[in-house]
This record gives C-alpha cells, sequence and structure tokens, in this order.
C-alpha cells in the first residue's frame, strides 16, 4: 500500500510523490510541476522576500487542489486551481491563476461542506472567501475582509520590495468546531480574532466577535531568536497557530518566538475568556526552561544558544480530544557555536482538554519541521486506524518522515515518555529522501484525510 502527498516549496514548485505506507520510503517522484504560476518580476526562489509556494489546499470533496503562490510584498498573492487524476493523482491546472486580493497569503481552510475557501495573508492581514462549489477553476473573492487595528493608527502599509510585513498580519485561519464561528490568528498584533458566520461559513459582520491579547511573561530563548523577531519580524511572542478541542470548550494557542503553548476557555459562539489563562507550558524539551521558587519559568541561555533558531511551527488535536501534537523549527546557523531543538512532541489532555501532560517528543526528528500532517484520525468507534504523522524536515534533512502510533486502544490514554524525553508510543517508520527540496506545506490525496488546519 502507498499513499500519495503533495508538496508546497519554498520555490514556484509542486511535488507528487509517492510513499511506501509499511517503509515511509519514497517510491517515485510522480510530478515535479513548475513553474506553478507566473513570476512576471523573476523573484529569486528559496529565499525571505521571493517567491514561494506557501500553502496547498486538498478541497474535502471535489478532485481539486489549490496552491497559494506569494510574492512577498513585490505583488499580490495567487491562487492556482489543479484537477486531480483519480486514478494516477497527477495534476492538471485549471484556468489561470487567480489574485488573492492580499499580500502573502500563507494559509487557507475550507469551510464544512467545502463550498468557500478562506485564505489568510501575512503581509497586509486581509481574510478572503473564495466560491470553491463547483469544479471549476477560482476565479474572483466572494467576500474580503480587513483584520482591526488593536491599537488605533498602527496600522503598517505593505510596500513593494520593503522585507517588513504589513500589520496587521494573519499567519492561520480555520473554523471552529461547530462551525458557528471563524479563528483567525495575528503574530503582529499578538492578537486571536473570531467572527461569527452563518452556514455557509462567509462572516456575519466584518467586526470580530471576540479579540484575546496574547500575553506572555517569557523571554525569548537565543540571543540571535530574539534580535530576529524584534528587528525582522517587529513583534515580540509571535501568537502562529490556535486550535479548539473537540468539545468546543478550550481554545489552544502556540506561539512561534517563544515557543509556549497557552490554554483559554471559549465558548460555542467564539466568545474568548482572556481573564484566566488555564496552562502555559514550553514546546521545547524540559531542561531547556527551569523555574524559580515562585513558579515562574526563566529562558536557560546556556542550552539553548549562539546563532540558532527554534521556532514553533505547527498545532494539531485529535479528533478524539486525547492527544495534541507541536513542531519546533531548530535551525542552527553554526552548529559548532549553536544549538536549537527540531522536533514534534506530543501532549496527552487530561481534564476535558484544559490541562496538558508532556509525553516527550518523536524519536528521529533531525531537522527543521514547519509543517505535518495527521492520516488515520477518526472518531467512528467501530474503526480502530492506524495513525500516522507525515512530517516536512527540511535544510538539513530534506525528506518526509512517517511516524505511527503503535498499539492504540479506543478509550486508553497515552503513557508517559519512554525513554527520557522520547515518546515512546510514536515510531518511526522512514523517510522519503527528497534532496533539494524544502517542504513548506503538505496535503494528502485521500479525502478522509483531510483535516482543518
Amino acid at each position: 500500500m502507498t499513499s500519495i502527498f503533495y508538496l508546497g516549496t519554498d520555490s514556484n514548485r509542486i511535488l507528487v510523490v509517492e510513499v511506501d505506507n509499511k517503509s515511509g520510503a519514497l517510491v517515485t517522484i510522480l510530478q515535479d510541476v513548475s513553474p506553478v504560476a507566473p513570476n512576471t518580476l523573476n523573484l529569486k526562489e528559496g529565499i525571505y522576500n521571493g517567491i514561494a509556494t506557501e500553502w496547498i489546499s486538498r478541497h474535502p470533496t471535489l478532485p481539486l487542489l489549490y496552491a497559494l503562490t506569494s510574492y512577498w510584498n513585490a505583488q499580490e498573492a495567487c491562487v492556482t486551481t489543479f484537477n486531480i487524476h483519480e486514478k494516477t493523482g497527477l495534476l492538471t491546472q485549471l484556468g489561470i491563476p487567480a489574485s488573492t486580493g492580499g499580500y502573502h497569503a500563507a494559509h487557507a481552510t475550507f469551510s464544512s461542506d467545502g463550498s468557500l475557501l478562506v485564505i489568510a495573508h501575512h503581509n497586509d492581514g486581509k481574510i478572503v472567501f473564495f466560491d470553491t462549489s463547483e469544479e471549476t477553476a477560482i476565479k474572483e473573492p466572494c467576500c474580503i475582509m480587513d483584520t482591526p487595528e488593536v491599537v488605533p493608527g498602527t496600522r503598517r502599509t505593505t510596500k513593494p520590495n520593503d522585507g517588513f510585513p504589513g500589520l496587521p498580519s494573519l499567519h492561520h485561519v480555520t473554523y471552529g468546531p461547530n462551525q458557528k464561528y471563524l479563528l483567525t490568528v495575528d503574530p503582529s498584533q499578538d492578537c486571536i480574532f473570531t467572527y461569527a458566520v452563518n452556514e455557509q461559513g462567509l462572516p456575519t459582520s466584518k467586526q470580530p466577535t471576540s479579540i484575546l491579547r496574547c500575553l506572555s511573561p517569557h523571554p525569548i530563548i537565543g540571543w540571535f531568536q530574539r534580535a530576529i523577531s524584534n528587528l525582522v519580524l517587529k513583534c515580540h511572542q509571535r501568537a502562529r497557530k490556535v486550535a479548539v478541542h473537540p468539545n468546543g470548550k478550550y481554545l489552544y494557542v502556540l506561539y512561534e518566538s517563544i515557543n509556549r503553548l497557552q490554554i483559554y476557555s471559549i465558548d460555542a459562539e467564539g466568545i474568548m475568556d482572556a481573564s484566566q489563562c488555564w496552562q502555559d507550558v514550553s514546546t521545547l524539551e524540559s531542561n531547556a526552561t527551569a523555574s524559580d521558587d515562585d513558579g515562574r519559568t526563566e529562558s536557560c541561555y546556556d542550552n539553548m544558544v549562539g546563532i540558532a533558531l527554534q521556532l514553533a511551527s505547527e498545532l494539531y488535536v485529535t479528533k478524539d480530544g486525547s492527544t495534541l501534537l507541536v513542531a519546533n523549527r531548530g535551525d542552527t546557523k553554526v552548529p559548532l557555536l549553536a544549538r536549537a531543538e527540531s522536533s514534534i512532541r506530543a501532549f496527552r489532555l487530561d481534564e476535558e482538554g484544559r490541562k496538558l501532560v508532556p509525553l516527550g517528543c518523536l524519536s528521529g526528528v533531525d531537522g527543521p519541521v514547519r509543517h505535518f500532517v495527521v492520516l488515520g484520525d477518526t472518531t467512528e468507534k467501530t474503526k480502530e486506524p492506524e495513525l500516522r504523522i507525515v512530517a516536512g524536515v527540511f535544510q538539513s534533512r530534506q525528506c518526509l518522515q512517517t511516524y505511527v502510533l503503535r498499539n492504540r486502544r479506543r478509550g486508553m490514554e497515552l503513557g508517559p515518555a519512554a525513554d527520557g524525553d522520547i515518546c515512546g508510543d510514536f515510531e518511526l517508520l522512514g523517510e522519503a529522501s527528497l534532496p533539494e527540496t524544502n517542504v513548506f506545506c503538505i496535503a494528502p490525496m485521500e479525502q478522509e484525510a483531510i483535516h482543518q488546519h
């Protein structure tokens, strides 16, 4: 048995790859789609402020794939529609790429029935909705919204060839589990916004229903990461991703720059309660931080220092609400003078999702992980699927790594780390080597594996 994956990259390119499910090894590269979109400005690939296939989204019901191409601040992003061949999985472009109406399209999600594709833009805070109810190429947005300024007068307009992102800026968009509200994450303002939506998934107002201003007392680990966050990204904590527990009661906020996870309460209408943070934990190994007598956690700069980044990147909560997974992009610029953590860490969710219990990291991750997908995750009691994690590892190790959750029984909880800091419940099956390919995003061909990221 094999699986087909579509890989967005840090270039104007999509790879279609076939991976063996038992060994995790690469069977073959089925297709190399390049260029994905026009590059009339001849922007460079594989660099900051260049061109990249920032995100790809597999339609949950139709044989369609949407590729978001970003040109940073040089021009508005575009979305290209591809048809997926039912048997081979190969891609055929439909129509011509359409402008997304915003700068640097960073993330996208679908409404529950797949009739809407919602795109979040990192460099100007635009939220753009496209009709995806038909098996045709995307053309014009059906709705465009601007993220509000939390502090009036602070809007920073995106300029061509300017290395700084605009403000507001969005890095994540997703619907709540009951499909009554939409969540967006603004890393520049460090805010989470929710918007009430109608049955179709369109916002009923352009004003947020609720705003959570993210606050954390924790400093950034490492002088180099502090410099990048404060001088280049123009922010401190940088909220990047959110997830809501399947019961709809708790919100998980992932911070990129400080590598932290926080838990807040949220109600069925998307109203977030910022008055109490139920928990605030590190996404890094336990000895990367230390607590003083008052319980406050401070960074141990002698453990993770030098010219390195360890940026939290991806967040996932299993459909049964039992487990949370998070990825860290440990990028060591000078190996002999620095150290950083590249990992996928597992947490058990206790007390209806209000408490995170660290289970350790998955053994074998040895490069930065920007994105991973989870397959075989279902709430159906009649099925006992083999839950798999497929992670994109880039820079030092350019590959896909496949992990499987062993001995999972319905109703039983994952146990503590089996070997020090290693989560023994997950086993590395193997890896599919992809030389000269930095994976930005992964989309599976199989529709039952589609998840609202």
